[in-house]
């Protein structure tokens, strides 16, 4: 779609997967982040997102909610977009879907990130998260390229990098199209999660298997 996580455990919670809790996003020039703030801030965004959608999603309310001040949650994001898209990113990240797993094997490293979805069940946040933000992206090319900044572009960047190490180890094959082998990957993920189905070891066992047969190597 290129243009296309402490206060309390409650809040801790609300943004935790399979993957363990979000890491602070990287520091800007300036006093060190309070990862404090960084998580009420975002467990207060995600909340709004989850419970009444995007359009309801303003800084104001963020600050009055979270108790940091306007000018603390500016300093790391530009505007509600760009806040939107951090919350997504910080559950996409707390489900593994930002890990580079390095077990020695592609097809290994592969099955570890998909296995992490697990965790991405009716308990968790993320889908009716997603469903908000996206549902009014048609409409703002703005909160697109946000989503891509922090949240795809990410993910898109850590399967390549698994992939890419695939083929230096001449696991997959030298012509892979990587581009079109995360979409792949993408869309077998997102057609298992919106629908509600669980994401079962038997399952992610397929979808490897099926999709390593196009792409592992046929040899020197």
């Amino acid at each position: 779609m290129k243009p296309t996580m402490a206060h309390t455990s409650a809040r801790t919670e609300t943004i935790r997967g399979g993957g363990g809790t979000r890491a602070p996003a990287p520091a800007r020039a300036g006093r060190p982040r309070n990862p404090g703030a960084d998580q009420a801030i975002l467990e207060v965004a995600i909340r709004i997102l989850r419970g009444e959608g995007y359009r309801s999603l303003n800084i104001e309310r963020v600050a009055e909610e979270s108790g940091v001040a306007k000018t603390t949650i500016y300093r790391r994001y530009q505007d509600r977009q760009d806040l939107a898209a951090a919350a997504i990113g910080a559950l996409l990240e707390a489900h593994g879907a930002f890990a580079t797993p390095d077990t020695g094997s592609c097809r290994a490293d592969l099955k570890t990130i998909f296995a992490a979805l697990r965790s991405a069940d009716s308990s968790s946040p993320l889908l009716a998260v997603l469903g908000a933000v996206l549902s009014e992206g048609q409409r703002d090319a703005a909160l697109l390229e946000r989503l891509w900044e922090r949240a795809f572009g990410p993910h898109h960047q850590a399967l390549g990098t698994v992939l890419q190490r695939g083929i230096e180890r001449a696991e997959l094959r030298s012509d892979l199209d990587i581009e079109a082998t995360i979409e792949i990957l993408v869309g077998a993920a997102l057609a298992r999660l919106i629908p509600g189905r669980l994401v079962t070891d038997d399952w992610v066992e397929s979808v490897i298997t099926t999709v390593w047969l196009g792409i592992e190597s046929s040899g020197p």
